[in-house]
C-alpha cells in the first residue's frame, strides 16, 4: 500500500518532532516554503500540484497563499486540513466543508500568552483600568472570575470603553465588526487595539476615523493584507499609532508548541479514519463519516 501523503503547507517544527511523528506513523511528506515567521510561501499554482495526491494538508499561517478551493480540489482523496493555529482564515472553509474535508485547528495557542502581554503593553503605553467585556459565547463564570463587568452587547461596551480591543477569530460573524458604524459609537478619547485578525476591522473607517479625530488611537499587530503596504496611512500617522507586524505573541518562550502537537494529532487521527476533537467546522463530521470513517490508510 502506497503511503499516505501529507502537504506541510507552512511548516513550524523547528525540533523536527512532529514530523517524526508522521514519518513514524507511515506518513511521505511534502514541505512548503512558508514557514511561521515567514508567512509568505509558494503561490496557488504551486500549492495545487503539491497538493496533488496527497490525503492531508497542516501547517501555520500563510497569508500570500490561503488555501483556496483550487488547492482543496487537487485531491480527490483530501481528508483534512490541520491548522496549527487557533485562525482558520486562511482556509476556505465553506469549499471544505462542500467537499467533506475536516478543517481543524488549535483552539488554545501556546502563544496566547504573548497576545495577552501584548496587548496590556500597548494599553499601557497609550495609558492606564477597570475592565468590562462583551462575548456571547462566555459565561458569566469567566467574567466573574478574571474580575471583568459584563456588559449586555458590543454598542455598549463601544460606548463606555476608554480603550477597545479584540479577541476574536475571524468567522461571517467578525468580519469588519469594526466599521464606521461602530467607530461611532467609540468616544472621541477612546483607542482601538487589534491583536486578533485584520479582517475584523474595516481598515479605511478606521483610516477615517483617525484622520478625523473621531477616536483617539488604535495599536494594529494585524491587517487585512499582510505584510502592510509600503505606502499605507497608518505609516504616516503620528503616535496616536502603534504598529507592529503581526508577531506581538513572539514574546520569550512563546511558539506553536500546543497548535503544533495538536495538528499532526488531528492528521494522524483522519488518517486512521477517527475524528479528531479539535475539529472547527464540525457540521461536516457526519459527511466526513460516510466518506472516510473506519478506513485507516496508515
Amino acid at each position: 500500500m502506497a503511503k499516505p501523503k501529507v502537504f506541510v503547507f507552512a511548516p513550524a517544527d523547528p525540533t523536527g518532532n512532529a514530523h517524526k511523528m508522521l514519518e513514524d506513523a507511515g506518513c511521505e511528506l511534502i514541505l512548503g516554503k512558508a514557514n511561521w515567521d515567514t508567512p509568505q510561501g509558494n503561490n496557488e499554482d504551486e500549492m495545487a500540484k503539491m497538493a496533488a495526491g496527497c490525503d492531508a494538508l497542516m501547517g501555520t499561517s500563510i497569508r500570500s497563499s490561503p488555501i483556496t478551493q483550487k488547492i482543496l480540489q487537487a485531491s480527490k482523496n483530501l481528508r483534512i486540513v490541520a491548522k496549527f493555529t487557533i485562525g482558520v482564515d486562511d482556509v476556505d472553509v465553506d469549499a471544505a466543508t462542500e467537499m467533506g474535508i475536516l478543517v481543524t485547528h488549535g483552539p488554545t495557542e501556546s502563544n496566547w500568552g504573548g497576545v495577552a502581554e501584548g496587548t496590556i503593553t500597548n494599553m499601557l503605553t497609550l495609558w492606564g483600568m477597570k475592565m468590562i467585556g462583551y462575548d456571547p459565547y462566555v459565561p458569566d463564570s469567566k467574567f466573574q472570575q478574571f474580575g471583568v463587568e459584563r456588559v449586555k452587547d458590543l454598542s455598549t461596551l463601544l460606548k463606555q470603553s476608554d480603550v477597545v480591543t479584540l479577541h476574536v477569530v475571524l468567522t461571517k460573524e467578525t468580519r469588519h465588526m469594526i466599521n464606521a458604524e461602530t467607530l461611532a459609537m467609540m468616544k472621541k478619547t477612546a483607542i482601538l487595539v487589534n491583536t486578533s485578525r485584520g479582517y475584523c476591522v474595516d481598515e479605511k473607517a478606521l483610516i477615517d476615523a483617525l484622520q478625523n479625530n473621531k477616536i483617539a488611537g488604535a495599536t494594529l499587530d494585524v491587517f487585512e493584507n499582510e505584510p502592510i503596504a509600503a505606502d499605507s496611512p497608518f505609516r504616516k500617522m503620528d503616535d496616536r499609532v502603534l504598529i507592529s507586524p503581526h508577531m506581538v505573541s513572539s514574546n520569550y518562550g512563546s511558539g506553536l508548541k500546543t497548535g503544533l502537537l495538536w495538528g499532526t494529532q488531528s492528521v494522524i487521527a483522519a488518517l486512521k479514519g477517527e475524528v479528531s476533537p479539535y475539529v472547527y467546522n464540525t457540521e461536516v463530521i457526519d459527511q466526513w463519516k460516510s466518506r472516510f470513517g473506519g478506513k485507516s490508510i496508515l
